[in-house]
């Protein structure tokens, strides 16, 4: 079966917005803000500095001064955007921070943390069933004394769906970010991914655990290596539609 879906949601746990915000740091998103000046909405490009691991507060590009002065408010929107990764947030002005600058302004400024977050997945995504299938095992690392196996009922290219032996509803959250998920593909290669959970049932009659997820950071050789499973598996899906019509 394949499928296709789209997700966006409102983050309001701030370790959460940290999480994230210090995911689209260290990847490099692309990041701009947004502005009403003279009754016209502006948009620039920015840059994240920093993320205060207390949760109070986020450093930018001092250029955000320029908006600043001919609104009527301290408060920005700021958009990040990374491949079919999407956030938006506001946030308002606590102070200039010091750096140099050539135009005589600051290079940083510093904003209040986040209250609230939406994070959007804008690319539509394949998903392909692997039920009686392939057969992928996946061991999630939740931490040091915790680990959960399961195996791979369907996937994407931004998350998966996963069937855990038992009930583990009250072992994980919403939201919770699993720093290790490990995947072994069919030719035996082992991929890892920090994943997000996005959902968690228990099916009593069958006594497993569903999980959805979706990847928070892979890398490129584990892109390629879950766009090809699927890729194969699509043609290999075409292949037998049209075997059975000749037939």
């Amino acid at each position: 079966m394949v499928s296709y879906g789209t997700n966006s949601r409102e983050i309001m746990d701030r370790k959460e917005i940290h999480d994230v915000l210090v995911s689209a740091l260290m990847h490099q998103w692309s990041f701009s803000y947004l502005a009403m000046v003279r009754n016209h909405l502006s948009s620039q490009s920015t840059r994240l500095y920093s993320v205060s691991p207390d949760y109070d507060s986020i450093t930018v590009s001092g250029a955000v001064l320029d908006a600043l002065t001919h609104s009527m408010t301290n408060r920005l929107y700021f958009n990040a955007r990374s491949g079919g990764i999407s956030i938006l947030f506001n946030s308002t002005l606590v102070l200039p921070a010091e750096g140099n600058s050539f135009v005589g302004k600051p290079k940083f400024c510093k904003f209040e943390f986040p209250d609230a977050l939406r994070y959007s997945q804008k690319r539509m995504a394949l998903r392909v069933n692997l039920t009686n299938k392939h057969e992928i095992p996946v061991t999630l690392f939740v931490d040091l004394d915790k680990r959960f196996h399961g195996k791979v009922v369907d996937i994407s290219e931004t998350g998966a769906k996963i069937m855990i032996e038992g009930n583990i509803v009250n072992h994980l959250k919403g939201a919770e970010i699993i720093s290790d998920c490990q995947m072994l593909m069919p030719d035996k290669s082992c991929i890892e991914n920090r994943i997000r959970v996005l959902g968690l049932v228990y099916d009593p009659d069958r006594e497993v655990s569903y999980l959805r997820c979706e990847y928070v950071e892979t890398n490129i050789n584990s892109e390629a290596q879950i766009k090809k499973l699927i890729f194969d598996e699509v043609s290999r899906n075409k292949r037998l539609k049209h075997e059975a019509v000749i037939t």
